[in-house]
């Protein structure tokens, strides 16, 4: 992220405490007014409260209305937009995602977490209790199939350009049961490769939303039987 828009969106939402790993703690702006924690993994200096003693819980506990998060859009006019999104709405999405969504054991984290689908990606399979699997960015750009299939991966959301690139066919993914797609508008190949022919054939679902909606407020299953219009 360049540097002049970390900026401007810490100044944005008046940042108060910015977690960051060793590697990006200098992308922090000078001056810059929040504390810093800078969070390593090969060690237990994180750890203020020792293994076998619980975290204190929140200082105040939200109410529905409360801030969940912000994510920033690019705006109309160029200069970033933040969307700010209560408890309430993320919990519902939650809850409305887990009535349609077929069942799953390990998902995978794919977006980067500048757009809104990272938080689905991240919150959804915790929410119901499942595995969500976090790879290194090289290791999926450069073989996805492959950190499927090692993984044991059922289920993942991409874009139908990724699914058609990096995917290709789902014989080189057997173990994955459910691909969604969002960003882009679905195209032939991907339809017919893992849109199936039937009722239980397809791992197919079509995603669509603004940020504005939380994440997503389209859900369907696309099988070749069934001509969308999106």
């Amino acid at each position: 992220m360049h540097p002049q828009r970390v900026s401007f969106i810490l100044q944005d939402v008046s940042a108060k405490v910015i977690l960051v790993s060793e590697e990006l703690v200098s992308k922090v702006p000078d001056g810059c007014s929040a504390t810093v924690v800078v969070v390593r993994w090969d060690d237990n200096s994180n750890n203020t409260t020792g293994h076998n003693e619980p975290f204190p819980g929140p200082a105040r506990v939200p109410t529905p209305d409360d801030l969940a998060y912000v994510m920033y859009t690019s705006g109309s006019t160029g200069t970033p937009k933040g969307v700010g999104i209560p408890h309430s709405s993320a919990t519902q999405a939650l809850l409305a995602h887990d009535r349609h969504m077929p069942r799953f054991s390990r998902f995978l984290q794919f977006a980067a977490p500048t757009f809104d689908v990272s938080v689905f990606e991240i919150f959804f399979p915790l929410f119901r209790g499942n595995t969500l699997v976090s790879v290194n960015r090289g290791e999926l750009l450069n073989d996805l199939p492959g950190v499927i299939r090692e993984m044991d991966i059922d289920a993942c959301e991409l874009t139908p350009s990724v699914a058609g690139s990096l995917l290709r066919s789902r014989d080189k993914v057997p173990c994955l049961k459910l691909l969604l797609t969002i960003g882009e508008m679905l195209n032939e190949p991907v339809v017919r490769e893992f849109g199936g022919k039937g009722p239980g054939k397809s791992m197919l679902w079509a995603m669509y939303g603004p940020t504005e909606a939380t994440i997503h407020w389209l859900v369907k299953h696309v099988t070749l039987l069934v001509r969308m219009q999106l």
